[in-house]
């Protein structure tokens, strides 16, 4: 693996590890781009926010990367997040069930730094 694809990778493994951008201020640009299903987010401190309410909502959520792969300035990342709903999030009240969901999410790098960002998630299942 190439050096900056390898440094892409890096970054890109840390903000899902910290999964919250306090932990990374200079993690994107001034020119970032956000394309998301859920037209909500606009840069990576939303993204930050984002599971930060995962975490409130469902108090034993485990998010697992399943797969990770960089080729030049890209970054791809297949997730999953998974956890009982103690708490209301998106509107939606605690349901006491468990949810499931898979993620795959494209960042774009400039010098260390997000300056692109796709993603789509699906609820896959509830289970009982």
């Amino acid at each position: 693996m190439a050096p900056l694809t390898q440094e892409n990778e890096t970054v890109i493994r840390r903000l899902f590890q910290e999964v919250s951008v306090k932990m990374l201020p200079s993690a994107e640009t001034a020119d970032f781009k956000k394309y998301t299903v859920l037209e909500k987010s606009c840069c990576l401190e939303d993204f930050g926010d984002f599971f930060a309410g995962l975490r409130c909502a469902f108090r034993d959520c485990r998010l697992n990367i399943k797969s990770i792969a960089a080729k030049g300035d890209k970054v791809m990342v297949h997730y999953t997040v998974c956890g009982m709903q103690k708490g209301d999030f998106l509107g939606v009240s605690a349901t006491g069930e468990k949810m499931v969901v898979i993620g795959i999410d494209v960042f774009r790098l400039n010098e260390g730094k997000v300056v692109q960002h796709w993603d789509a998630a699906h609820q896959l299942s509830v289970a009982r």
